[in-house]
């Protein structure tokens, strides 16, 4: 740069003088005296030289370079707390900086690059110099090493000088003073970056856009090529590149809005021109982000605000027609790829960018309004950076994880793009549900690699998301975007989908109806899928197995109020099994809950047969393992004999219930108890114990309940006897039928279980007797006993579904003689009852003879009575009480002299084909003739009309 320095008028000295002061300042001494000169004069002749005769400046200069490092060399000794021998220069500082400055001031055109110059370079070799000393901070420690040097009158007085320099210049040629400031920077940085944090907050708008516009001539210059191979150390292509960073750095604490308009303005005129230089504009901002976190959250954040679809398409043609940005087209990807890996803050954002600019949404309406979209150059390039960005992802990840995630070595390292990421995997896992095509294809991609990186918890965050959530109604898309997800997730975290059906079940607790119906409902649908043959299964850890383990927890949801939300639940538990290794206590608290919804199911005035049915098939499934077939039996036969249910069977309603009332909210204790203080107390009694409220609400009202109609009664018993059934029917060593319908099931139970369900009844129908002895008692043994036989047969009337249960007995032949008491129970009383009865014919008591008659059918079935003993019940509706009285004594007479005893139901040891004592068949003789003209036409019933004599 041309200057004129001779432009500043100089005092006026001979030759001699000034001879004699060049010889001075040249030989040290004095040229007159022949003494040495000290710093103080050596310095005052360097001045007088400078204004007399400006071609010694450089000289001058240079001179009064030592002299400001003397000066600067004092401080630092002072304080590392050493005393400095040298003399002070402080006032000689001063008069430097005065001179100088007036020679800016008077002609600045001339003096001030040249000054500016000069002190840039001077500060820059002090702060290199001295920034090993210990007196002097850190470089990182930017604010301290600033106080530091501003406390310096040596470093204080060039930073004046520099500053006022700039002021001057800034608005003629602002490129030579950041050119300068650069230059220097790249020598001696960090250690001059205080300078440069100093100068650029007195200027920031113009060191900012200047030191941009500085560094991408030298961008250019260097040429711009070659982003893939310098993204590492860009700095050794293009010195100045880090530099720039470092001054924007600087600046970014206090003037980072000034920094991000300065970016944007970089860039909306590059996209705005043709010029080659102003084309580098794009490689030349990624290549400054590779180097600085802030200037890569602004390009994340603010610049990807400004690529509108008709910037892009813009971009594209602008690269299009650049042969050198064409031609190292694969490094400038490679660049961006790069970037967005180290993206942190707005990394959703820009991830969203690229998927919408690879694959965006196309709305026809909103075309029709003439909105541009992005060409289709530019879409195939957002997908090659999309495949190109996934597969580089993988390779980092699974190379740091060597397929086995390993979270306690500490040198893997975190990618900050898929952190970021991390926090918006619910919003990944929403969109990924609704996507199609490629879109589907990328995100799902990224939500493994997401949860490979990230661990475990966020692995099963994504599974548990798509199990809570998934909705779409093609269901084998979204069964196979779950499977392959799972499948490469376990590639490296083999627990996860445990983990994931943990955290889903748990979310239960909290979550509404809908949320928790959707959740059984997508579990049952991938366990089917799992069972079933429409795919290739890729997941190793099967969903059914895991189920399994948390059958505990699901059968609770059997209790819910909700319908479908519990016929859900069985259809679940139908599906998954049981686990062969299941403990007891599970096991009788999966029966517990799966009985009383099968009873709740039964209470629904409407119940869905196929929801029974599947009650029915899932009992079966459990009482094929043998600890749970006798707990079946056991809840079911309990359950059936309640009060609450009794009345689904045909069974007598309770006249009477209590009716839980509300706590009164205007009842205090506190007062209750005052007045009963003011009443007489007297020691010892009652009156002195603190008064605890009124128990109760007095008499409990009567609650009219209608009876259920006779269909509903039969289903309802005809339901309880298949279960029975289909429980135990077979052995539990043999598998339990696949298809279940109610014409299938087998109308028998095995002897065990008929023994199981004989020793229940006793249990609940007469719990305090204990085992009762086979001989059967005498007639007299009625009068000890009348009081539990009353009690059984008040238990049979209020619930007469026991004559079916007891039936189901009797057909396994040596079962009833586990029950004997309730046999001789219910056969005392009526006997008492026939025997006290002045009715004339015993139909008129039908609800007894409809006992006797039901009695005699079990003990005939049971093969305790013969034929035609076991007949004599068809008799009673044509008799009279006494009548019906006798051949009830008959009955127990025979039983008294032939006791029913367990035994093999074969041939020899059936008392159905024995002959029976004519004195047991007399009275039946008897009646049949008593009454002829009634009975005669049932004779041939009873006896064999060919054995009687003519």
């Amino acid at each position: 740069m041309a200057t004129n320095v001779d432009a500043v008028p100089r005092p006026a000295h001979s030759a001699e003088e000034l001879l004699n002061e060049i010889r001075s300042f040249v030989y040290g001494s004095h040229a007159v005296h022949g003494h040495k000169l000290t710093s103080e004069e050596h310095a005052k002749s360097a001045l007088f030289l400078l204004r007399t005769l400006p071609s010694a400046r450089s000289a001058v200069l240079e001179h009064l370079c030592h002299v400001f490092d003397e000066s600067v060399n004092t401080h630092v000794v002072e304080l590392d707390g050493e005393e400095s021998l040298a003399p002070n220069l402080d006032d000689m500082i001063g008069n430097i900086h005065d001179v100088l400055l007036g020679f800016v001031k008077k002609n600045s055109e001339g003096w001030a690059p040249l000054i500016f110059t000069w002190s840039i370079d001077l500060l820059g070799q002090i702060s290199s110099k001295y920034a090993g000393r210990r007196g002097v901070p850190h470089s990182s420690s930017l604010n301290e090493l600033l106080q530091l040097w501003m406390t310096c009158k040596a470093t204080r007085s060039l930073m004046e000088i520099a500053t006022q320099c700039i002021a001057v210049l800034i608005r003629s040629c602002p490129d030579f003073c950041v050119d300068a400031l650069l230059d220097t920077s790249v020598l001696h940085s960090p250690h001059f970056d205080w300078v440069v944090a100093h100068i650029g907050s007195c200027f920031p708008e113009t060191i900012i856009t200047r030191v941009l516009s500085c560094g991408l001539k030298d961008f250019c210059s260097h040429g711009s090529s070659s982003q893939g191979d310098s993204v590492t150390r860009p700095e050794k292509k293009v010195p100045k590149m880090a530099s720039v960073v470092g001054i924007l750095g600087h600046l970014a604490a206090q003037h980072s809005k000034d920094i991000r308009k300065a970016l944007l303005e970089l860039f909306q005129a590059s996209v705005d021109s043709t010029d080659e230089q102003q084309l580098s504009t794009v490689p030349f901002l990624l290549q400054l982000a590779t180097m600085s976190p802030m200037l890569l959250k602004v390009i994340t954040t603010d610049l990807v605000d400004s690529l509108t679809p008709e910037v892009l398409n813009r971009l594209s043609e602008q690269f299009y027609n650049s042969p050198v940005i064409r031609k190292d087209a694969d490094g400038l990807i490679t660049l961006v790829i790069h970037l967005i890996c180290k993206s942190g803050s707005g990394a959703c954002k820009l991830l969203h960018f690229v998927l919408d600019t690879a694959a965006p949404h196309v709305d026809e309406n909103r075309m029709d309004d003439g909105e541009v979209i992005v060409s289709e150059k530019v879409q195939q390039c957002g997908a090659l950076i999309l495949d190109l960005l996934l597969l580089n992802l993988q390779r980092s990840v699974y190379s740091k994880t060597g397929s086995k995630v390993q979270h306690s070595q500490p040198e893997m390292s975190e990618i900050p793009f898929l952190m970021e990421l991390q926090r918006h995997v619910n919003d990944l896992c929403k969109e990924v549900l609704t996507a199609t095509g490629k879109r589907l294809y990328w995100l799902q991609r990224l939500l493994s690699v997401i949860g490979v990186h990230c661990g475990e918890s966020c692995s099963s965050d994504i599974l548990s998301y798509l199990m809570l959530n998934t909705k779409s109604e093609n269901k084998t898309s979204q069964v196979r975007l779950f499977l392959d997800l799972q499948a490469g997730l376990e590639s490296s975290l083999p627990n996860v989908l445990q983990v994931a059906v943990k955290k889903s079940l748990y979310y239960l607790q909290n979550a509404d109806d809908a949320q928790m119906l959707q959740l059984l409902t997508n579990l049952t649908l991938l366990v089917k899928w799992e069972g079933g043959k429409q795919g290739e299964q890729k997941a190793k850890t099967q969903l059914k197995g895991i189920l399994q383990r948390s059958v505990q927890t699901l059968s609770c949801l059997l209790y819910h109020p909700c319908t479908p939300i519990s016929y859900q639940t069985i259809k679940l538990l139908d599906l998954i099994g049981i686990a062969t290794n299941i403990s007891a206590d599970t096991l009788t608290h999966l029966v517990q809950c799966t009985i009383q919804y099968f009873f709740n199911t039964l209470h629904k005035q409407e119940h869905r047969t196929d929801e029974v049915v599947t009650i029915m098939k899932y009992l079966g499934s459990l009482a094929r393992h043998p600890p749970s077939q006798t707990t079946i039996l056991q809840f079911l036969t309990q359950a059936v004999l309640q009060k609450e249910n009794s009345y689904l069977f045909g069974g007598k309603l309770g006249d009477r219930a209590s009716i839980k009332d509300p706590v009164d909210s205007q009842l205090s204790l506190h007062q209750s108890n005052l007045k009963h203080a003011s009443s007489v107390t007297v020691p010892a009694t009652a009156s002195t114990v603190f008064h605890a409220g009124v128990i109760g609400k007095g008499k409990r009202q009567k609650v009219e309940r209608s009876s259920l109609p006779q269909h509903i009664q039969m289903q309802n018993v005809q339901a309880v006897l298949d279960t029975l059934y289909l429980c135990g029917v077979v052995d539990t060593e043999k598998p339990s039928p696949v298809d279940i319908s109610l014409s299938t099931i087998p109308k028998c139970l095995s002897v065990k279980s008929s023994k199981i369900l004989a020793s229940l009844l006793v249990q609940f129908v007469c719990p305090d007797v204990l085992h009762a002895a086979t001989k059967w008692p005498d007639e007299d043994t009625m009068k000890f006993t009348i009081e539990r036989d009353l009690h059984i047969k008040k238990k049979f009337e209020e619930n007469p579904i026991l004559w079916e249960l007891l039936r189901i007995v009797a057909k396994a032949k040596p079962a009833l003689c586990h029950c004997p008491v309730l046999v001789y129970g219910l056969l005392s009383t009526s006997l008492a009852f026939w025997e006290s009865n002045r009715e004339k014919n015993a139909c008129d008591s039908p609800i007894q003879m409809e006992i006797s008659v039901k009695l005699l059918e079990c003990m005939a079935l049971a093969n305790f009575l013969p034929s035609p003993l076991g007949h004599v019940g068809e008799l009673f509706h044509l008799l009279t009480p006494y009548e019906v009285y006798l051949l009830l004594v008959n009955t127990w007479a025979y039983m008294k002299d032939h006791p029913p005893v367990e035994q093999d139901n074969t041939d020899e040891n059936n008392t159905s084909k024995q002959p029976v004592e004519s004195r047991y068949t007399k009275i039946i003789h008897f009646t049949l003739h008593h009454n002829i003209q009634t009975c005669g036409h049932l004779f041939p019933r009873f006896f064999n009309l060919d054995s009687i004599p003519r």
